[in-house]
């Protein structure tokens, strides 16, 4: 994903969570801010909560705070990771263009497809 990200020219912030929904990577470029930051951390909860692409949850950006978490919905660059019909975790991209942001995750989806021989779940 670092790699992607580079090739891209974007400076991103990369959060990557486990099964259990805690974290288990935070990369941030030098050159992005905290904000990237935040924003890649609720795109990856709220694909692992809602176990699908933050880009098909909606149309339009809505942020809704529940307790000490903010979901967001509808913006590109958060992907839940499915192995054998059950989340193991969660990848959420911030930093860049959308389009950007989604492509860098689903690289890091490639990857996990890729290691897990988990062709069919994750798309």
């Amino acid at each position: 994903m670092e790699k992607k990200a580079h090739d891209e020219k974007s400076h991103v912030a990369i959060y990557i969570l486990g099964a259990d929904g805690r974290v288990l990577l935070v990369h941030r470029d030098e050159r992005s801010g905290l904000a990237p930051l935040e924003w890649a951390r609720n795109k990856a909860i709220t694909s692992y909560q809602t176990k699908k692409q933050t880009k098909e949850l909606s149309e339009s950006i809505i942020v809704r705070r529940a307790d000490t978490f903010s979901f967001v919905l509808g913006m590109a660059g958060g992907v839940p990771l499915i192995y054998k019909g059950e989340r193991v975790g969660a990848i959420g991209v911030s930093g860049a263009a959308l389009p950007v942001d989604q492509a860098i995750a689903e690289e890091g989806l490639k990857t996990f497809n890729a290691i897990t021989n988990n062709s069919t779940e994750n798309k």
